[in-house]
This record gives C-alpha cells, structure tokens and sequence, in this order.
C-alpha cells in the first residue's frame, strides 16, 4: 500500500492548519508526522483516513496497480486515549475491531486472542479493560487495530503519557507490524520518531 500526497491543505474557519506540498508513505516502515501542537498532525491523519476532505490538494491510495481516493474502510485507527469498554474484558475490547467487520463471534474471538499474542498481552485476554495500566491500555488498542483486516494502521501519538518503558513496549509492537500493514504514526515522542522509515515534519514547512 501507498500513500500519496500532493498539495494538501486543511482549513478552519478560514485559517489553515495544514498545507502539504507532497509526501509519499509506503509500507515496509513506520512513517511518522512530527511537528508542534497546532501544526496540522491530526487534522492529516484524518484526511489519509478519509474521515475529512482537504481543501485543496489530493490523498490518494495506491495497492497492486490500483489507484483509489482514501477510504476509512482501508484504515485501522488507533486514537489518542485507547477508548476501551472499561467493563469488558480485554479480549471482548479487541474483537470489537473483528465483530465492526462482520465477522462472526467465534472467528473474531480467535482473531481478538491472535492478535492479544502480537503485542504481548496474551495473559491478559480475561482481564477486566477497567484494571489495566496506560501502557497495556494502548497495546490493547493496537491489538484492536490489529484485529481488523485493513491495510493502513493510523495511530495518533500513539506513546502520549506513557513512561519509557511502556512506550518503548508500543514502538517494539509497532516495529514489529510493519511488515504487515503501513503504519503512520503521529507523534511528538523523540523513542518512536527513532523507529521511523520516514518522517515528514509539518513545522519545517
């Protein structure tokens, strides 16, 4: 999968907060989109995962010689704040990523408990979402990506308040699914800017 931009603008209320002249992100890496609060990062994420058009300019996905304007339904979106279902278990929390796509129960349990192993929480499937720590949290919220059959996972600082430790546990996780899909991250965290392929600097511009 590729993702190509090219002139990509984004206003609000008359004031831009973003303009890309162009980038290109290609899986086989993590790309990053670095850069001060207010510079545009998550207003991007939410053009490339077409939940918003640009103002001007062109996001375009590109896979096997198919060129196709962006698409949520090609998107894994991991937010800021894990938003978890605190009374649910872990493993309920990570099939909804399955169920949302309409795969049957029992499927989507095996999926939840396959991805849980990925990021090291397989102990962890019965656990109540309510007891867990800010990093386990956010590798649950990986795992519900992870669950989901899409091609692009977006993760939106996705080590925010994390300490080192649990934050070098997400880039670990996230280092090890770039063979899978396209990882883009935004993130002010200097750990997982290290584990970029390609950064793209919105306050350089």
């Amino acid at each position: 999968m590729r993702v190509e931009i090219a002139g990509v603008s984004v206003a609000f209320s008359g004031r831009e907060v973003l303009n890309v002249a162009s980038a290109l992100f290609v899986d086989g890496g993590i790309c990053g989109i670095v850069g001060p609060s207010g510079s545009g990062k998550s207003s991007l994420l939410s053009v490339i995962a077409g939940l918003r058009a640009p103002d001007t300019g062109t996001v375009v996905f590109s896979q096997d010689g198919q060129r196709r304007k962006p698409s949520r339904d090609d998107v894994a979106w991991v937010p800021q704040g894990a938003y978890l279902l605190p009374e649910r278990s872990v493993a309920d929390n990570v099939a909804i990523g399955a169920l949302a796509e309409g795969v049957e129960l029992a499927a989507a349990m095996e999926r939840a408990e396959a991805a849980l192993e990925q990021v090291g929480m397989r102990d962890r499937v019965a656990a109540t979402a309510s007891v867990l720590s800010g990093g386990e949290t956010q590798r649950v919220a990986l795992a519900r990506a992870i669950c989901m059959s899409r091609p692009i996972i977006i993760a939106d600082e996705p080590t925010a308040s994390l300490d080192r430790e649990a934050a070098q546990n997400v880039a670990d996780v996230l280092g090890r699914l770039q063979d899978e899909r396209l990882i883009i991250v935004a993130t002010h965290d200097p750990l997982l800017m290290e584990q970029c392929d390609t950064l793209l600097d919105l306050g350089a511009r």
